[in-house]
């Protein structure tokens, strides 16, 4: 290939190296969106070897953002260019055979205005060249054949942090570069540390040793993904990529796992390739386990456990997505886009259907299967029936059988469990149930530990199997001396579905105060307040807050009052669950007295590590958020001194939302003096443009139009963008008001004319719509039907197509 970048465009020419597989006159090419058939100068016959020459010129630009697009040009310098092939993008560069299995070599050369401090391609720089007349040509070499949706060209204007790695058995040394704009070196400091580590901690979890000699990250601004594993090269968002004082705390642990996640993908993507796009679940399932592993070892396995879980749970979260029926099966049977796949079922449900299966057969034989798996197909690709076939070979068990259901249909299981203890013997029920009462039962490990005094009497694991097509009931009884205070069902989430407990008032309560397992008494303590024991939650409430020998990341979610139901029935009561939350926020406030929340949030403290400190500060914001809530000009005073003595851009962006979400009447000069700050820095306005969409009075619609309307704000930015649009639509205070379903409505077909994937995200807040209210059911329905007739899916596929699965 040689790629030639000029100020407007990019000049593509190439040869096709090909071996007939048979008689041939032609050859079918994708270019563009679409297949083009190229006759060849003669008939080839099978074996015999040809060449295909190909051209192309394209005029990118900054909206559509993949093959070659226009990314944010640094002040004085030649223009950005980056590339995003997954996971059609090559085709939009030059004709090719894009597909998953048509793996090739690679030699690629970039020309390029000489002041480009870089050209980048995959593999090993062979070449570099001054041409004169201000261009200059870098030629690499990628001999390791690679998919064409891995591919990577860009132009620009980076500073370059530089090290290196030493695997500690085989001493292979690995150069990695972390390539940032210009003046933000310091930044790519910690990101580099992280990147180290994540390369030895891959290493020794998975066994796996990288192959090339140089592995680069590389910041972009534009993207409508958070990273890209190019082989050799992963590309992410700048905001995530750099580590700075600008860096909230949700991005910095979001950066976290960003880095070891495309890292592996040098692994599981490149190394071991999907087949077809049906079959990126293999390359992202294992891939977020092994980030997940690294955030675990970073912040606390507890800890990150619980936040996969709310994840999963809520809005956009995967089982909202298959309640909605915009999405279900992991394997699809078909897509309207490619864009399809990346979505809350590939990135959430996969890998939770993988530790599903961990569950049933077992952490040995679930590795041994992984690494057998990695050892058949390296190099290649694979599919789901290879992946299913290698698993159940080497287990000994029937895996298709095991976790079928989950991958081939929509829907999770909802387990019901009952237990009782009479006369010195315990019985329990275990009842699945499903939406469509036709469809069948899922294979579901279901883990029990009985609790006494706040210490664990015994545990064990019933594993329902279904034993007809419909329904699973499973009764078990046995002896059991002891009667336990309480159940602690599902440690962890040990399958990928809801457990519903059953349990009283004071069993609950029980088990808030004394489950040696957090996350069971955060659930204890959401079903209480699900359940209207507002006098029971209050009274826990109260204690959770003045005990001190409480971890702080599980204080701050003992303490959290969201506007979301564990229950799910409850949780598309939208409006009914906002007011409930703002009257459960302002009677703890009251409960605790203005007095404790100042003194509690003015105490002295130490932490000694990042995570200790990112839990500090999640446990302060609940407290300002009550502070919030109380609305008093005590309140008021508290939290204008939290914001001056902020020394953290998380601790200073907690105060001034609490302070928005207040009706102290200085609140807006104070938002806006912190905004001609924070707009400075990426990550500084995207927080900014947070603060602005979350503010829960009547004037925040005024406030998002002056924000479009600001110079350096666009449409056309992906980060920006969605900061302001999610935002506002996240802002349950104001989106169901008459005013908030016409935004919906208006940005809904604004934002899709300009990125469809993005615009998806707006639908979230309404995709259950189907149980909400009968009055808001009725309002949403017609909204959705109108905005369908604009974006019809002739026209706008992606979105299209997802309003159609919301409205059959």
């Amino acid at each position: 290939m040689n790629l030639s970048f000029y100020e407007d465009r990019v000049e593509a020419h190439g040869t096709l190296h090909c071996t007939a597989r048979e008689a041939m006159k032609e050859i079918m090419l994708d270019c563009d969106g679409n297949k083009v058939a190229y006759p060849l100068d003669r008939e080839y016959a099978a074996g015999e070897r040809f060449t295909v020459a190909v051209s192309h010129v394209s005029r990118p630009d900054g909206k559509r953002l993949e093959g070659i697009y226009r990314d944010v040009t640094p002040p004085g310098c030649p223009q950005q260019y980056m590339s995003q092939c997954q996971q059609y993008g090559f085709q939009r560069i030059m004709p090719i055979i894009d597909d998953c299995t048509a793996k090739c070599t690679f030699r690629t050369a970039l020309e390029g205005d000489s002041r480009y401090t870089h050209l980048i391609s995959n593999g090993d720089l062979v070449e570099k060249t001054d041409l004169g007349n201000g261009r200059a040509r870098f030629v690499y070499e990628m001999r390791r054949p690679m998919a064409p949706y891995l591919f990577l060209a860009c132009a620009g204007t980076w500073e370059t942090l530089s090290d290196e790695v030493e695997y500690p058995d085989s001493h292979k040394k690995v150069r990695l570069e972390y390539l940032v704009p210009p003046g933000h070196l310091d930044g790519a400091r910690e990101p580099m540390r992280i990147l180290k580590e994540s390369v030895l901690f891959q290493h020794e979890l998975t066994g796996y040793e990288y192959p090339f000699e140089v592995y680069r990250t590389i910041c972009m601004e534009k993207s409508l993904y958070g990273g890209m594993e190019n082989t050799g090269n992963t590309t992410i968002i700048t905001e995530a990529a750099l580590i700075d004082e600008t860096m909230p705390d949700r991005r910095l642990v979001y950066a976290y796992g960003v880095i070891p996640h495309e890292y592996e993908h040098n692994h599981c993507g490149s190394g071991v390739t999907m087949e077809t796009v049906f079959d990126m679940w293999l390359n992202e399932a294992y891939t977020v386990n092994v980030e997940r592993a690294y955030l675990a070892r970073s912040f606390g396995a507890d800890y990150v456990r619980r936040s996969e879980i709310a994840a999963l749970r809520g809005r956009g979260g995967a089982f909202a997505e298959e309640e909605a029926g915009m999405a279900g099966a992991v394997v699809r049977e078909g897509v309207n886009d490619p864009d399809d796949v990346v979505d809350a079922i590939t990135y959430d449900k996969a890998p939770e259907v993988l530790n599903t299966l961990r569950a049933i057969i077992g952490a040995e034989a679930y590795d041994a299967a992984w690494r057998e798996y990695f050892r058949r197909f390296s190099g290649g690709n694979a599919n789901t029936d290879d992946f299913l076939a290698v698993f159940s070979e080497t287990s000994g068990r029937d895996v298709r059988a095991i976790i079928g259901t989950y991958l081939f249909s929509a829907g999770f299981p909802t387990i019901h469990a009952w237990w009782e203890w009479k006369d010195g013997r315990m019985t329990v029920r275990l009842d699945q149930k499903r939406a469509d009462a036709k469809a069948p039962c899922f294979t579901v490990p279901v883990t029990w530990t009985a609790v006494k005094d706040g210490k664990d009497l015994c545990s064990g694991k019933f594993v329902l199997e279904p034993k007809d097509a419909v329904a699973d009931c499973t009764e078990y009884s046995a002896p059991f001396p002891v009667k336990p205070d309480f159940i602690s069902w599902n440690r962890g989430g040990a399958f990928y579905g809801v457990l519903s407990p059953s349990a009283t008032e004071e069993q609950l309560a029980c088990q808030v105060r004394t489950d040696p397992d957090g996350g069971n008494r955060v659930e204890a303590m959401g079903i209480l307040r699900d359940k209207n024991c507002v006098k029971t939650w209050l009274a826990l409430y109260r204690e959770i807050f003045a005990d001190e020998s409480i971890e702080g990341g599980l204080k701050s979610e003992l303490l959290a009052i969201p506007a979301e139901s564990i229950d799910r029935r409850r949780r598309a009561l939208v409006r009914e669950n906002v007011r409930e939350m703002r009257a459960l926020r302002r009677a703890a406030a009251q409960e605790i007295g203005v007095g404790a929340l100042a003194d509690a949030i003015a105490a002295p403290h130490r932490c000694d590590t990042i995570a200790e400190s990112v839990k500090r500060r999640a446990l302060e914001n609940r407290i300002l958020q009550l502070l919030a809530a109380a609305n008093t000009p005590e309140a008021w005073a508290v939290l204008h001194a939290c914001l001056a003595k902020a020394s953290n851009v998380t601790a200073r962006l907690n105060a001034l939302a609490a302070l928005v979400a207040s009706d102290d009447p200085g609140r807006k000069v104070v938002l806006d003096e912190a905004g001609e700050e924070l707009r400075k820095s990426l990550n500084g306005y995207i927080s900014y443009l947070g603060l602005v969409a979350g503010d829960p009075h009547e004037d925040v619609f005024d406030a998002v139009e002056r924000e479009e309307r600001r110079e350096e704000w666009s449409i056309t930015h992906p980060s920006l963008s969605r900061a302001l649009y999610c935002g506002l639509a996240a802002n349950g205070d104001r989106l169901w008001t008459e005013r908030g379903l016409s935004w919906l409505e208006d940005t809904l077909v604004k934002y899709a004319q300009v990125s469809e994937y993005n615009a998806i995200r707006l639908l979230s807040p309404v995709a259950v719509w189907r149980f909400f209210e009968p009055e808001l059911r009725s309002e949403v329905k017609e909204l959705l039907e109108r905005v369908a007739e604009k974006l019809p899916p002739g026209r706008y596929p992606f979105i299209g197509g997802k309003l159609s699965a919301l409205l059959a």
